[in-house]
């Protein structure tokens, strides 16, 4: 009888067309939350291992600072060197 079967969806065309899903079913997609206030969800990425770039006259940077506001959409790209102190990067931000 199981051959009879094979046979049967061989040759049957809805058989051949339909394709069975073997994942689990999707689930809805969650929103992401909303930020509370202005400035408290930043993302800061150091982007790193860049060659030496000289921008000024005695200015040497080789690393990309970048700052992302979730809540503000603003995205900030500074160029810096790679040893930088809380209050250098503060003075960035605040520009």
């Amino acid at each position: 009888m199981s051959k009879e079967v094979k046979d049967y969806i061989l040759r049957y065309n809805t058989c051949q067309r339909v394709q069975i899903s073997r994942h689990h079913p999707y689930s809805k997609l969650l929103v992401l939350p909303i930020p509370q206030g202005l400035i408290l969800e930043l993302i800061i990425n150091f982007i790193i291992g860049l060659p030496p770039t000289k921008i000024r006259i005695e200015e040497v940077t080789n690393t990309i600072l970048v700052i992302i506001n979730r809540y503000t959409k603003f995205l900030g790209y500074f160029a810096v060197i790679i040893i930088i102190i809380a209050a250098e990067l503060a003075d960035l931000f605040l520009k």
